[in-house]
């Protein structure tokens, strides 16, 4: 390539800008030194952390300020140029390569503009290093929670266009529950904010969507995240299996106990072999069949206890050996064998495949016995190295890609890999992103009309579809899409595999979906509006609708509950009370207690994103739904999400819909994240003083205290004697987990003034009851 390619935009229907023009434009805006058009010069950008596709851009460009990128951005569009956002490189799923366009690089942005340590949140550029941020905190007992294994090299903007996890997003959750606000650039240069520094946020999900877009929706100029308490102790411990279907089975015994580890990893035996002979060897026993490693953490108290049923639990899975670290050096060489896995796969063989699937939990033995069988039968060694906790697998092929006759059998198998997750009931990507290399998988776990509505949320955000052209929908499922930004001469060197496309997933739709369909498109062609209805218990709530017409939802089945994966699918006219029963049957719980009448359903609550006491600890329903199908407006059936508790592949329709009060659609299933019921549940009732001074001193105390409590509510005289537990304001907490972690957190709360046990039904009533002029305070 010379810096006399032409560039093509998608919608200039043959309009070609030489790369010497857009250069010259870019140049003048950052400098010359700053944007590069020699292909020598670009060659470092021709590829990611995964080696398998090369793909060389026209230009590069490299603005040092938040003003310049929005300049380049604004300038880009005028010329209706594609581009690519790139930070740091280091994804592993293509989507940061350009191909014949402009690659937008952002690693000069690594501001750290402010941290609020009070309100434990920041401000940051998109080019800020990942474990930067952490190294800035020091002394001041707060972290960023997200640890990708990349972490010390990856960059907050790939972060969130990856909606990046790591092992510790089992218990802490992946980026975007760590980012409370962003604000961007789209792609025609206009600046929005998403989101709200607090957290809280009303109207679409528009931050929800953002994250996780993997650059198609625009460029992140800023990002607020959410910073992290230090826990007061961890306990690291590493579990050796001479069966990989025991250590299989341990995962779930973990689990299903309601132990939530911090992480919880498996490596199997060619893995644990690669990192033991390189420079990252971590101690790990190279005759095991695999080994877990498994981190709980959290408040002092409690935490042996969890460390000793954890290991009790392995040893009940016939581990052969259990061993906790014995000190913070000891921890940190366990995790650099676990994280420089990858890297220790270089002295096996010079290229190497990754992937990214994720299964149901209870999927995970026969699972790993079928890739184990895939790998014989193609001649290939497939070595796993995988957060278990969540299912999501990382089967890596070391290989020699010079070799035609390897790289297809790499490639055979890894399309064998795939399609086997996905018959367990998983998805194609957890962390890394669809990109370019699970385009050919997508159609396998969407149908066609939900690809299809992707491809409008897209163009929500970039209607000319400029912004990292070609990745994460197939072009063929967005209708009208104009040609592929490209440069003729640009060489490739791997393609996406093609999959056979087969009917939709979850192949049969219920009656009562495609009964939904033909009344909304009946209405639609005679211009009528719609109210829809649940239960019609909170018909006059907020959102007021003009409609005569009634759009019922009447289905309540439980679709699918798999206790071993604590997920529920239920449709949206169930009741929660008939999915809470469900679940407590099976010693869960889900995580939705919105204010308001029993006989709420599913649907109302999600379409309304409403919250109750347990969103302390759990999350608002955003938060705690893994996939929903709904109807749009048009009487399309799409589906966004999944069923297994991670995952990254596509846009997310889920969060945009829930919260969007029916005006995006009717939400008719929705699949669940529930959690084992604690050991111990107690609520306690803390007076407060009658003074609002002193009790804003207590509430002071109160927000730093060490607790892990499930719900912290505040409430005035009104609502205490209504409830029948005091006369004036208090405070009532809800303290869960084993009994030597409850007893702690009642004598920390003890510190603070007089507290005494209540009936536990005692939330029950308070989401039921509204007297007049009364006040509740949620306190996160």
């Amino acid at each position: 390539m010379s810096a006399s390619a032409h560039l093509e935009s998608p919608q200039a229907a043959g309009a070609a800008l030489p790369a010497k023009t857009i250069g010259s434009r870019l140049a003048s805006i950052v400098g010359e030194r700053r944007v590069l058009v020699r292909q020598n010069e670009l060659l470092t950008y021709t590829a990611d952390g995964l080696p398998g596709y090369r793909k060389h851009p026209a230009i590069a460009v490299f603005p040092g300020t938040r003003d310049e990128v929005v300049k380049v951005v604004r300038a880009l569009a005028e010329l209706h140029a594609p581009f690519v956002v790139r930070g740091a490189g280091t994804g592993l799923s293509g989507g940061a390569l350009a191909d014949g366009v402009v690659l937008l690089g952002l690693q000069r942005l690594t501001r750290i503009i402010d941290v609020d340590a009070e309100n434990a949140r920041a401000i940051v550029e998109p080019g800020v290093v990942n474990a930067v941020i952490t190294r800035a905190l020091a002394g001041q007992g707060l972290h960023f929670a997200p640890d990708p294994s990349s972490q010390a090299a990856c960059t907050i903007g790939g972060n969130v266009a990856e909606n990046a996890g790591g092992p510790h997003c089992l218990k802490y959750g992946v980026t975007l529950n760590h980012i409370l606000a962003l604000t961007v650039v789209l792609p025609d240069g206009e600046v929005v904010k998403l989101g709200n520094p607090t957290g809280e946020s009303t109207g679409y999900d528009l931050l929800g969507a953002f994250v996780g877009s993997e650059g198609c929706f625009g460029v992140v100029l800023d990002a607020t995240v959410k910073l992290t308490r230090d826990p007061q102790a961890v306990r690291t411990l590493l579990a050796d299996f001479m069966d990989v279907d025991d250590a299989a089975r341990a995962v779930s015994g973990i689990i299903a106990a309601g132990i939530v580890p911090a992480a919880l990893e498996m490596m199997d035996n060619p893995t644990i072999r690669a990192v033991e002979a390189s420079v990252y060897a971590a101690g790990y026993p190279t005759d095991a069949a695999a080994v877990l490693l498994i981190e709980v953490d959290g408040l002092a108290a409690g935490i042996d206890a969890d460390a000793r049923r954890v290991e009790a639990i392995c040893r009940e899975a016939r581990a052969r050996g259990v061993r906790i670290a014995s000190d913070a050096d000891e921890r940190a060489r366990l995790w650099q064998g676990r994280k420089k896995a990858f890297g220790a796969m270089g002295r096996v063989a010079p290229h190497l495949v990754v992937q990214d699937a994720v299964v149901p939990r209870t999927k995970l033995p026969e699972t790993l016995a079928a890739i184990r069988a895939i790998g014989e039968r193609h001649g290939v060694t497939v070595c796993n190295v995988f957060h278990a906790g969540d299912g999501n697998l990382h089967p890596n092929i070391p290989y020699d890609a010079t070799d035609p006759d390897e790289a297809r059998r790499v490639e055979e198998a890894m399309g064998e890999v795939m399609r086997v997750c996905i018959e367990a009931g998983g998805t194609i990507t957890g962390e890394h992103g669809v990109g370019l290399d699970k385009l050919g998988y997508m159609p396998l776990v969407f149908s066609e009309d939900s690809l299809a509505t992707m491809c409008r949320l897209r163009d929500v955000f970039d209607p000319e579809r400029r912004a990292n052209p070609g990745k994460v929908v197939p072009v063929h499922s967005c209708r009208e899409w104009g040609r592929h930004a490209a440069i003729a001469t640009a060489p490739v060197d791997r393609e996406p595999s093609v999959v056979p496309v087969p009917e939709a997933p979850g192949g049969r739709l219920r009656e009562e979906t495609l009964r939904l369909r033909e009344e909304i498109r009946a209405a639609q062609q005679s211009r009528t509006p719609l109210r829809v209805v649940g239960a019609g218990t909170w018909l006059d709530a907020m959102h007021p609708v003009v409609a005569d017409r009634k759009l019922e939802v009447r289905d309540a089945e439980i679709v699918e509950y798999v206790p071993g994966d604590l997920t529920m699918t239920a449709r949206a006219g169930a009741s929660l009370a008939s999915l809470a029963a469900a679940a407590r049957a099976n010693g869960q719980c889900i995580g939705l207690d919105p204010f308001g009448d029993e006989k709420g359903t599913l649907g109302a609550t999600l379409a309304t994103a409403s919250a109750g006491p347990l969103a302390h600890a759990f999350g608002t329903p955003r938060d705690n739904v893994l996939g929903v199908e709904l109807v749009t407006g048009d009487g399309t059936i799409a589906r966004g999400g999944g069923r297994v508790v991670k995952n990254v592949a596509g846009f997310d329709l889920t969060r945009l819909a829930i919260g969007s009060w029916g005006t995006l659609g009717v939400i008719t299933e929705a699949t669940l994240r529930l959690r084992a019921l604690p050991e111990q549940d107690l609520t306690v009732a803390l007076a407060l003083p009658a003074q609002p001074r002193a009790t804003a001193d207590v509430l002071a105390r109160l927000h730093a205290l060490p607790l892990a409590a499930w719900a912290i509510e505040v409430v005035d005289g009104a609502i205490a004697r209504a409830l029948n537990v005091g006369d004036g304001p208090l405070v009532l907490a809800r303290l869960a987990g084993n009994e030597p972690l409850v007893a702690a957190q009642r004598r920390e709360l003890a510190t603070l003034g007089d507290v005494a046990a209540v009936d536990g039904d005692v939330w029950a009533r308070l989401r039921a009851i509204e007297p007049p002029g009364a006040t509740v305070v949620r306190v996160s």
